[in-house]
Formats: C-alpha cells, structure tokens, sequence
C-alpha cells in the first residue's frame, strides 16, 4: 500500500490519533545539503558551500533526464549524441519547444502543485512564500493537491490555506490528481503545464497535454506571473 493511500486508511480507523506532519527541525538541517545536491547537481559537499541559493531547474523534454537551470537554453542538435537526435527532436516536437530558445517567459496555462513527490507540509509552505501578497495570474488554472489529509490538517494549521486564498487559489482534496491525469484533472491537449510531480512523459497529465516538471517555487512563480520564471527575481 502506498504511503498516501496508507495514511488515509489509517486516519479512517484511528481518527483522534495524531500524527507527525514535519521533520524536527535539526533533522531539517542537516538535509539541507542534500536537498541543495538535487537541483544543484553538485556533491553535498559542495552544495552546502556554494554561495547564494540553489539555482531551480525545470524540464523541457519528455522524460526527467530533460533537464536545464531554468535561465540556461534547451541544448543545441549538435550537442546530442547522433543515436539520440531523432528521439530529442520528436520529443520537443511534442514539447513545442525549438533547440537553442530559452524557456523563460513562455506562457503557462496549467500549474500543479501536489503529488507523493511534492505534495508535503515544505512543498506548500515553499509556495505559500512566493504567492503570499500577489494574486494568481487571470489565465492560470491552478490545481493545489496535499499529498495526504495529515499535510492537509497541517496546511490549515500554519495558515497556509488563508494565505492561498487571498491570492486565488483554492486548496483540494489530498489525491493524485493532476499527476497522472486522474479523474477529470486533465490538463487539455496542447496547453502548458507548469508541474512539481515526477513524470512528464508524452499523455501523462492528459492526452497531448505538455508537462515542464519544475520545484514548488518554480511553480508558484509561473502562477502569479503567468509565464515560466525564476522564482528567485520574486524572493
């Protein structure tokens, strides 16, 4: 059983009983070398001693590895190894994307924030901190999905959930959602999906829907300027 589908059984047999929603604060610490390596992509080590935050990254293929710092241009057709060119192309085809061309900027229509690998207490308070004092961009549909009602209880206790609305979003019930397309949380043939889940294959979040998997900020930055941005120009 998965650990969201586990923490609802259990919260159904046993409602009073409380559960831990966050890492102790020292145990947060010394994370956070660890979390710097993964959107840094440099050792622990280093992370840790880097000046300035970690710089985000974001996708602009169809599959994880597609990766580059978000003020970087997707790679050049010369930089591809030759057995990959064929598939790098059919894959920004899809994407609507052009070798060499930046992504900031590019309009968004869709953003997601949610998912068992985004969906806890930190993803939300991460985006509450960007949106908090602006408003949701007109265009954007948002879809903001805790990844079990413990984050959900949580989110309502910190206040997060105030902070959300007063910018115009609306926080949903803990879920897959958008992540896989689940129910009727597709995202619509050719619109731009800015999405903290882990997967942007071809379909994933709908038929013909395209996915630029992103952080929190990153994705709280695209729903109030409604266009990929660098969340650090908003902190």
């Amino acid at each position: 059983m998965s650990g969201p589908l586990f923490l609802f059984s259990y919260r159904l047999k046993y409602p009073d009983v409380k559960l831990r929603s966050t890492i102790p604060s020292q145990a947060d610490a010394r994370l956070l070398p660890f979390t710097a390596s993964l959107t840094t992509g440099l050792p622990e080590s280093q992370a840790s001693a880097e000046s300035g935050a970690p710089k985000p990254r974001i996708t602009y293929g169809t599959n994880p590895g597609m990766g580059i710092g978000i003020t970087e241009s997707v790679p050049a057709i010369d930089t591809v190894p030759e057995a990959g060119r064929v598939s790098y192309l059919k894959s920004l085809d899809y994407m609507g994307f052009q070798p060499g061309e930046k992504l900031l900027g590019k309009p968004v229509d869709y953003v997601f924030l949610g998912a068992c690998t985004n969906g806890r207490i930190e993803d939300f308070r991460a985006f509450a901190s960007i949106v908090k004092g602006r408003k949701k961009a007109d265009h954007v549909v948002a879809w903001l999905v805790p990844g079990s009602w413990m984050v959900a209880d949580q989110i309502k206790a910190e206040g997060l959930d105030k902070v959300f609305e007063e910018a115009g979003f609306a926080l949903r019930q803990p879920g897959c959602s958008a992540c896989l397309a689940m129910n009727d949380d597709k995202i619509p043939a050719g619109k731009l999906s800015v999405s903290t889940s882990n997967r942007n294959f071809e379909g994933r979040q709908g038929p013909g829907a395209r996915t630029v998997l992103a952080s929190p900020l990153v994705a709280a930055a695209a729903a109030v300027t409604g266009v990929i941005t660098d969340p650090r120009t908003l902190m």
